[in-house]
């Protein structure tokens, strides 16, 4: 199931036409969409102090803030920064350090991914090589 979400210019139509007084199924036919939508947004404010401006702010924060929390703390990416420095495989890391809590695969992506700061030579080249 898709959706859009509301964006500012709705969210301001919806501000000025219900402090016009217009019901609430017609802002839903006016803005072109369903009632329902119409009835939780202004239900997200206190009685007649919908404001746009301050909805999409929250609306914003609460989209920044979606997702999987990130596994990696800055210790934890320090420690392995130093362990690979140190010429470790993410395999020994893992199974020395790690184990049953972080995947050496989850450390083969952060490298990729430049979340950890090593140079690919710091790897030991097994099979195929990869391009950074």
């Amino acid at each position: 199931m898709s959706y859009a979400h509301l964006t500012l210019e709705e969210r301001s139509k919806i501000e000025i036409l219900y402090q016009e007084g217009y019901k609430i199924n017609r802002i839903a036919q006016l803005i072109g969409r369903h009632r329902s939508t119409i009835y939780r947004e202004l239900k997200r404010c206190p009685a007649n102090q919908y404001q746009a401006q301050d909805t999409q702010e929250v609306a914003n924060q609460r989209a920044r803030h979606k997702g999987r929390k990130p596994k990696h703390t800055t210790k934890l990416l320090e420690d392995i920064q130093d362990k690979l420095e140190r010429t470790w495989l993410p395999e020994q890391i893992v199974g020395r350090d790690y184990q049953g809590k972080l995947s050496f695969k989850s450390i083969y992506n952060w490298i990729y991914q430049d979340i950890l700061k090593v140079p690919l030579t710091v790897l030991r080249h097994k099979g195929k090589s990869r391009e950074p």
